[in-house]
């Protein structure tokens, strides 16, 4: 990634770094020294916050993610499965170390795990009860059926929900600063993620950045 992408370039116009195992192997397997060592090479070219998530089962498995370096970790399957890890990681590091991500179809807003192949439940109907779960610090929307099409992401299901108590961030479809415009320009936005921009020849990222603050969003001048 960093010859291929020029890590450090982009790093220079990022505010944070999300890494995520998608790995089908086991715990032992997908994060195995190779794992840790091209991450911790991709450390060594940047100082930004890193949140890493992926087959997270466990405290343990969270603590070995910890330990390594992460400032953050991302859950998904265990927000619906599995509340008590989520609470325990908590009450360990605090509710701003969890970034939870919600995997979602842009057109019905139905929430899936486990690689996007089961149904655990619809943004609209659990949405008005996450600011009284405290369980995490940020929450990602990724829209599954836009993810890497680089069309724009479907901004209509911000007009149907609550101004939350922690920080949003939308993540899937973006393939220009004008469909990350059009999501920031809501309130309940926090933040846009994406990786597709990643995968233009040339300064796409970076020149991206430069067009959003020309619109007057308030980013950081790198």
């Amino acid at each position: 990634m960093i010859k291929t992408f020029g890590f450090s370039n982009i790093a220079n116009c990022s505010d944070e770094i999300l890494i995520i195992n998608l790995s089908e192997k086991n715990w032992e397997e997908a994060y195995n020294n190779k794992f840790f060592n091209d991450i911790s090479l991709l450390l060594s070219k940047t100082f930004l916050p890193i949140t890493i998530g992926g087959k997270i089962r466990s405290i343990e498995n969270a603590k070995e993610l910890f330990n390594f370096g992460a400032d953050k970790i991302l859950i998904s399957r265990a927000f619906f499965q599995d509340q008590n890890l989520l609470k325990e990681i908590r009450d360990l590091y605090g509710v701003q170390s969890i970034v939870v991500q919600f995997d979602i179809n842009s057109q019905n807003y139905d929430i899936f795990i486990n690689s996007s192949l089961e149904k655990v439940s619809n943004l609209k109907k659990i949405v008005y009860s996450l600011n009284e779960k405290n369980l995490m610090g940020e929450l990602i929307i990724n829209q599954i059926d836009r993810d890497g099409t680089g069309f724009g992401h479907n901004t209509e299901y911000l007009n149907a929900i609550p101004k939350l108590n922690m920080p949003l961030i939308a993540s899937g479809g973006f393939g220009s600063s004008i469909h990350m415009a059009e999501c920031l320009k809501f309130d309940s936005i926090s933040a846009v993620a994406t990786s597709n921009l990643l995968n233009f020849i040339g300064d796409a990222f970076s020149e991206a950045r430069q067009e959003l603050r020309k619109m007057n969003f308030e980013l950081t001048p790198w």
